[in-house]
């Protein structure tokens, strides 16, 4: 029997940011040096250049690739400006592959806690560098959104609701349940 993959989409999602991180530095729009890591196939992906994937992107599924990039541009800009204003912690609500506690330009050093599946974040720190894991301000939080409260979860990793939080949900809210979801927002209010 063959088991469903729970982290599909987080293979998908940083596919699109190694096909972007593939273009000459002056024509792309985001860089995730780390992204490769995470992409099955990824020295094919490399052979066939930036140019031919979002090509063929386009004629698979038109505007996947430009929203994702877009997405996480516009993400990227906002934990980073998040930072110059001296916010405390980042909360990565459905981490998965995300890299931007690593690759990202903190002006001000804080917290990250990266919260998703436990099997998801263990296929994460095998495929990252280990330098990158000595990272001593980053919290892995394994949560399951359909049985675990989030907000107990984090409070038992370090956080601490009282210091200023920046909170991304990226591509998570289609894969849970409503009242999962909803739990989720809660705690972000």
């Amino acid at each position: 029997m063959f088991s469903k993959s729970k982290d599909g989409t987080a293979q998908g999602v940083a596919k699109q940011r190694f096909i972007e991180s593939l273009a000459t530095p002056d024509k792309r729009i985001i860089n995730d040096p780390y992204a490769c890591e995470f992409v099955f196939g990824s020295f094919v992906v490399k052979m066939m250049g930036h140019n031919f994937c979002v090509w063929l992107s386009q004629k698979i599924l038109p505007g996947w690739h430009e929203h994702l990039v877009s997405r996480t541009r516009f993400i990227d800009e906002l934990v980073e400006e998040s930072s110059i204003k001296e916010t405390e912690q980042y909360v990565i609500l459905g981490a998965g592959y995300d890299t931007r506690a690593h690759r990202l330009n903190f002006r001000h050093p804080f917290r990250v806690f990266e919260v998703d599946q436990s099997e998801v974040q263990e296929r994460k720190r095998k495929k990252l560098q280990k330098v990158l894991l000595d990272n001593k301000s980053i919290e892995y939080v394994p949560v399951d959104f359909s049985y675990q409260s989030v907000s107990k979860q984090l409070i038992e990793s370090g956080f601490d609701s009282r210091k200023s939080t920046i909170i991304t949900l990226e591509g998570v809210s289609q894969y849970i349940s409503k009242e999962d979801f909803t739990a989720a927002i809660e705690f972000v209010f």
